[in-house]
């Protein structure tokens, strides 16, 4: 029990828990604090007020408070008070510290205290000045600088290679086995403090502790013993398996022999890299730290070295139109004969035969699945009538109705579900999956030509194919813009382009426009594309849908001819406004980000909005500081 008021007892309630005190004239007292992991006496008090505080941790308050956090009560502030546990103290060794001659000049003591069930409550260090005759006492003599290494008689009368530990007992230890053992006085606080003269043009061997103050305390002492200029420092590896704070003193308590510690030694690290390996460690421990303690809303990078990337080897399965684990496009006008295509595509699959073959990579040979994602055709009047038409073998062919919920009741798929989606794959093993037309599936409230929309689902469609190693094709319409290029061509937001990594497009053949079409291979990011093919549709033919040959006519070529008949900017600008709005409403500033792209003045869009008799209206709640266009109904 400690009285209150009582400075004595304010000193002895310091001194039983704070490592190192030293009192200062005044009753200033400093020493490690014992609420945090405190390595530099960042701790302050006064005996004779009580009053205390942490430069490092921030723990502040009096006596009373210091008492009430370390488990102590004050006579006085509290009630009767918890009686102050016995100590037995037991002095746990004395390792002397000599001169050149072997003269003692520093011994160093250490005292453990333990309470009545045995448990160590706290060690106390005491030195002794030989030479000045004078105990080192806080506040008053102090060690001598620079101070001798430990051993240094017997390290001055050999030329061995050193061990280098932590601690009197260790080195003890190591004596004890016929090595030549050293360390410092005071730890790696006071590392720097130390003589390391003595150690130039020796052979080093770092022996560290297995905790983080042994490994800083190896940094410290290797980097003095180079200074010292020392022929080699090296670093002993901790054996694999061993506790934390395990060391040498504990290999020799567990029956180390000689050439144990020999065999350590011949495996040990060249200094410098035990210091890059630890500065490698210190890095990645403090950005798992950083990474540990984000909050809410913050972010931090997530980086990846190019040697660490393996190359991805593509496979197709049809080359070069369909890589597999990979986003497809398709393209046309309503009519053109999209999904005549994309049944014909389906019947090549299933019978493993593909119509024709483009020299690069090989395609897959074998008849394999198909599953489809269908919410414009009818399978029963439409898609399976086709497929039957072309010979397609219907066992290998696959319809998506919809999704369950817990309750039986079925509800549409749409393009985020990335879960639903990735298990339908997978239940059918397919290869190829058809969704047509793209915009039947887009998710609630999800807007065909905004970004912001457009490329989760992208994203999601993404690692589906990926997961599952099959091509998705998204089958979608052109606008009626014109352009000269066929990337702004397809409806909707460009992302949808430029997340697929290969494009195509059917072009109706404006000389034959009734039976002839036009196949083109748009984009392929993986390798070159395919040639321009032609294919027809017609009663006449047996099946209805026959491939042609190739064509000269490029893309770029029907699309300039499709530009030349549209006489002024006025009617291109009622073309997009037509096109932009067909889905519903748009923002005012998106429709001028829109036309901008496309090189249409916003003055020629505004008298097309004239003339089509376009509805302009403020937002409401959120947006209602935008304006919006709407199409009037024809």
């Amino acid at each position: 029990m400690i009285s209150h008021n009582n400075q004595h007892d304010y000193h002895e309630l310091f001194s039983s828990h704070v490592r190192n005190l030293r009192e200062h004239p005044g009753g200033e007292l400093k020493g490690i604090c014992p609420f945090h992991d405190d390595h530099n006496p960042s701790w302050s008090g006064n005996s004779q007020t009580g009053v205390w505080y942490c430069f490092g941790c921030k723990a502040k308050g009096n006596a009373y408070q210091f008492a009430q956090r370390v488990g102590e009560r004050i006579e006085g502030k509290g009630g009767q008070g918890k009686p102050k546990p016995q100590l037995t103290k037991i002095r746990a060794g004395e390792w002397p510290y000599v001169d050149e001659a072997g003269k003692p000049w520093i011994t160093t003591s250490r005292y453990d205290f333990f309470d009545e069930q045995g448990n160590l409550r706290r060690k106390d260090y005491y030195q002794y000045d030989h030479k000045a005759g004078k105990p080192i006492k806080r506040g008053g003599h102090q060690l001598p600088s620079p101070r001798p290494l430990y051993n240094l008689h017997r390290i001055l009368n050999t030329t061995d290679a050193l061990i280098f530990v932590e601690g009197e007992k260790c080195a003890d230890a190591l004596i004890s086995l016929g090595f030549t053992a050293t360390t410092t006085i005071g730890g790696s606080q006071a590392s720097h403090k130390t003589d390391f003269s003595p150690l130039a043009g020796r052979c080093i061997f770092l022996w560290p502790d297995n905790d983080k103050a042994g490994t800083d305390y190896t940094l410290k002492s290797g980097n003095l013993c180079q200074e010292a200029g020392t022929e080699e420092v090296a670093v002993l590896p901790i054996p694999e398996g061993k506790p934390e704070g395990w060391d040498a003193a504990d290999a020799v308590a567990e029956g180390w022999t000689q050439e144990q510690v020999l065999e350590l030694v011949r495996s040990a690290l060249p200094f410098e890299e035990y210091e890059a390996q630890q500065a490698d460690t210190a890095k990645e421990q403090e950005a798992q730290k950083k990474e540990q303690t984000l909050k809410r809303g913050e972010f931090t990078p997530l980086i990846i070295c190019a040697k660490d990337v393996q190359p991805e080897n593509v496979d197709y399965l049809w080359y070069p139109y369909f890589p597999l684990g990979k986003l497809g496009l398709l393209g046309g006008d309503p009519g053109a004969g999209k999904t005549y295509l994309t049944a014909a595509v389906t019947t090549a699959h299933s019978l493993g035969r593909w119509p024709f073959e483009v020299a690069g990579k090989e395609s897959v040979k074998e008849p394999g699945q198909t599953l489809i994602f269908s919410c414009e055709d009818g399978m029963e009047d439409t898609l399976v009538p086709r497929l039957m038409e072309l010979g397609a073998n219907r066992d290998l062919v696959h319809f998506v109705e919809g999704k369950k919920d817990w309750q039986g009741n079925l509800h549409n798929v749409v393009l985020n579900d990335e879960d639903i989606i990735t298990r339908s794959i997978q239940a059918c093993g397919a290869r190829l999956v058809v969704f047509d037309p793209l915009q039947g599936f887009l998710p609630p409230k999800a807007k065909m030509n905004e970004m912001e929309t457009v490329r989760p689902i992208i994203t999601a469609l993404k690692r589906a194919a990926h997961e599952t190693k099959c091509h998705i094709l998204l089958i979608g319409h052109l606008n009626k813009t014109k352009h000269d290029s066929a990337a702004y061509k397809f409806l909707g937001s460009v992302d949808w382009y430029a997340g697929a990594r290969s494009v195509m497009a059917i072009i109706t053949n404006p000389e034959n426009p009734d039976e002839e079409r036009f196949f083109y291979h748009v984009k392929h990011n993986l390798g070159p594309k395919a040639p321009g093919m032609r294919f027809s549709i017609s009663r006449k033919n047996a099946p209805p849908f026959l491939w042609g040959q190739t064509t000269e006519v490029t893309i770029e070529d029907v699309l300039a001819g499709m530009q030349q008949r549209s006489s002024t900017k006025e009617e291109e600008a009622v073309a997009f406004l037509q096109a932009e709005l067909a889905e519903g409403e748009r923002a005012t500033k998106d429709l001028e980000e829109a036309a901008k792209q496309l090189h249409l003045s916003w003055r020629t869009v505004w008298e097309a909005k004239r003339k089509l008799k376009i509805r302009s209206h403020k937002g409401k709640g959120e947006f209602a500081s935008q304006w919006f266009w709407t199409l009037q109904p024809a």
